[in-house]
């Protein structure tokens, strides 16, 4: 998704782009599979699933090596009784 101001409109302008859902897997990080990582390298944004009591995800520390050194990470609380995620 690619978020931009034009110049003749003070508001944020929203270009639509794709959601991706990539499953990483058992756990092992040579199990995750090329068209996983394939689109891993291609991302600008990754939401993973992190626990509450730290700041580790297992499902990112397989993703990383495969993200683009610009993608944003967001880290979020998969255990959390109260869960919203906000797409634009």
């Amino acid at each position: 998704m690619n978020i931009h101001r034009d110049e003749r409109e003070p508001s944020l302008q929203i270009q639509p782009g794709t959601l991706y859902g990539i499953g990483v897997g058992p756990g092992a990080p040579d199990l995750l599979t090329l068209r996983a990582a394939a689109l891993l390298r291609s991302v600008d944004v990754v939401i993973a699933a992190a626990s509450p009591k730290n700041d580790y995800s297992s499902a990112l520390s397989i993703a990383e090596p495969h993200l683009p050194e610009a993608a944003a990470v967001l880290r979020l609380d998969c255990c959390s009784d109260r869960l919203a995620v906000v797409l634009l």
